[in-house]
């Protein structure tokens, strides 16, 4: 065991992280100092300094603390690392308000002047650990137990996930994916068309969790195909013979739309509900005119072309009697709590990548809550349950009335303002 090794072991008793190992010497020769040269050979030890009566301690603590460097600094602004390293209590025991003082005394100095070369310097060492979209250091492409958390990158396209968390969501029943992008939290350099593309998974009892994440600057076929990729490749190392999504929900993107089929040609895509809804909006707020039935609201022979079998979306299935996963609003709703977590625009990519991990490590402890406790459902607020009830209602209503007289347009017109009071953005 030589010194470095004994130097990093006694670095533990500061409960500080150091990059760069420290050396500490205790004050004047004793007994346990004569023991220890006694112990060793140059840098040899004959046996475990750890276990020997004794203690070291640095010969100037406040010191010692206040210069270590940190990874965590790389690509920073000088100015403000040294604003923290000032308010910063890391390493110092909380009952020792003089060593405390002692620290900020000695960081301080003369002012910023005294520190900026000393900053620069330690922060430049750290040039290769700045995180952009074409280099990502090990330890933010991991996770805390070493595992793999980037899985596929070059300039303009990121894939993070956990096989774990994706090998556990597959145990506990996966069956349905839902899919939405996040327009304010790639790289600003990355353009306009970039986003942060996430894939939930629904497990038993209805529970979605987030399972992949990806930053594109491109919404192409050829992306998001890549990405289900890594999706279907981790469903069918998970040992589970023919699982495989039966439903996967997606935005009114085209591209998705087509790269979904191409990886999972045997599951259902979209609701067609939503896309009732939006076309409903888009007809209101571009003034459509033609074909058009009763007060502006599309005939029953409109939606039937553009939603059915024959339209452009006409492999959207129908949501009839479907009594979870209406809609994507969940995935919306899991972009708006990301909205809060970062709480800026465009954050620092590894900013970004710790928020992501974060998310993952709650995926993981949701999945093992569901492990244990198997028969449990989603739970829901009690107007939202209220809501399902009554949009199974109208639903029950009009087919029931479709199969015996008929529809009109204006019972469709009905059935449509009926359903927008319950089937609105805030909807599950």
């Amino acid at each position: 065991m030589d010194s470095t090794l004994y130097a990093q072991s006694m670095s533990i008793l500061y409960n500080y992280a150091a990059d760069v190992p420290q050396q500490f010497y205790t004050e004047g020769p004793s007994p346990q100092t004569q023991h220890i040269q006694g112990n060793s050979a140059g840098d040899e030890f004959h046996s475990d300094p750890c276990e020997m009566d004794h203690i070291c301690e640095a010969t100037d603590a406040a010191n010692d603390i206040g210069t270590r460097s940190d990874c965590t600094s790389a690509g920073k602004k000088r100015l403000r690392e040294w604003m923290k390293l000032i308010n910063s209590k890391k390493g110092v025991p909380e009952d020792d308000e003089e060593l405390w003082e002692d620290i900020q005394h000695h960081l301080h100095g003369r002012r910023f002047s005294q520190r900026r070369k000393v900053l620069s310097r330690a922060i430049n060492v750290h040039k290769d650990k700045t995180v952009t979209m074409n280099n990502v250091p090990e330890i933010a492409a991991q996770l805390a137990d070493g595992s793999k958390f980037l899985h596929e990158q070059n300039g303009d396209f990121h894939v993070y996930y956990s096989e774990e968390t994706m090998q556990r969501a597959c145990r506990n029943g996966l069956h349905a994916i839902i899919a939405d992008g996040m327009l304010s939290l790639h790289r600003k350099e990355l353009g306009r068309h970039a986003h942060l593309y996430c894939i939930h998974g629904v497990c038993a009892g209805g529970v979605e969790v987030p399972i992949l994440f990806a930053i594109t600057a491109k919404k192409t076929a050829k992306e998001y195909t890549k990405i289900f990729n890594h999706v279907k490749d981790q469903i069918s190392n998970s040992g589970r013979e023919g699982l495989c999504p039966t439903r996967i929900i997606l935005d009114f993107e085209k591209a998705a739309i087509k790269a979904t089929k191409k990886v999972f040609p045997n599951s259902k895509l979209g609701t067609e509900e939503e896309m009732n809804w939006g076309c409903r909006r888009t007809s209101t707020a571009t003034k459509l005119t033609n074909e058009l039935g009763v007060s502006g609201t599309p005939s029953w022979g409109w939606y039937s072309y553009h939603l059915g079998s024959d339209g452009t979306y006409k492999d959207l299935s129908s949501k009839w009697e479907i009594e979870e996963l209406r809609t994507t609003n969940l995935a919306e709703a899991f972009n708006r709590k990301l909205g809060v977590l970062f709480e800026s625009h465009y954050p620092p990519l590894k900013e970004l990548i710790d928020g992501l991990k974060n998310t993952n490590t709650a995926t993981n402890c949701s999945l093992r809550y569901l492990e244990e406790h198997s028969e449990e459902e989603k739970l829901l607020r009690a107007r939202d349950r209220r809501r399902r009830e009554k949009i199974s209602e109208l639903m029950n209503n009009i087919e029931i009335r479709f199969n015996t007289q008929g529809l009109s347009a204006m019972s469709v017109e009905t059935y449509c303002k009926e359903m927008s009071v319950y089937a609105t953005e805030k909807s599950n």
